[in-house]
């Protein structure tokens, strides 16, 4: 069976290097065994649209979500296809200088028959600057960060479970690079 994916939004202006928004963004991708749902008041984001077309992958100079609701629950499995050779689909690329996230919340859930990742967070902001993806031999690679969740839970394997009581949770560094 074909996985459903679904994207609906609200009102939308799209400048090149200008602020733009998208409002009231839904998406929803469903197969037989995962679901991901993504609901966001607004996206405030600076496109690099001339960039975007010609290096073939998108591209912003920022880009803030307002508000995001994200649920996710994954089951991974045995893939019963072979892999991929296509060229586009291994090499997925995304850049953009600034992003920042205010007022999320998540629910993830990773599930397999023998382990489980629970991770619920609320009132989490984030702040990273230089994120990459799938650039330069780098899986991934992000700049100066700073994440701040006032609560959330963390549970593996339904047996070690980590929690912040409402208050404060920060991180921050000076980069993470990946590959």
């Amino acid at each position: 069976d074909l996985p459903e994916l679904s994207l609906s939004t609200g009102s939308f202006s799209i400048k090149e290097n200008r602020f733009s928004s998208l409002d009231e963004v839904n998406l929803e991708y469903l197969t037989e065994k995962d679901t991901a749902k993504v609901v966001i008041s607004r996206i405030l984001f600076v496109p690099l649209i001339n960039k975007s077309l010609t290096k073939k992958f998108p591209a912003f100079r920022e880009m803030e979500l307002q508000n995001p609701v994200i649920y996710a629950s994954i089951r991974p499995g045995e893939k019963d296809e072979a892999p991929s050779d296509d060229k586009d689909e291994k090499n997925f690329m995304f850049e953009t200088g600034l992003f920042q996230l205010s007022n999320g919340k998540v629910n993830f859930n990773l599930w397999d028959s023998a382990k489980s990742i629970q991770y619920k967070t609320a009132d989490l902001h984030t702040n990273i600057k230089d994120i990459s993806v799938g650039k330069e031999d780098m899986l991934f690679s992000m700049g100066a960060f700073n994440i701040v969740s006032k609560k959330f839970d963390l549970k593996i394997n339904d047996s070690i479970e980590l929690y912040s009581e409402p208050g404060k949770f920060e991180m921050s560094g000076p980069g993470v690079k990946i590959g």
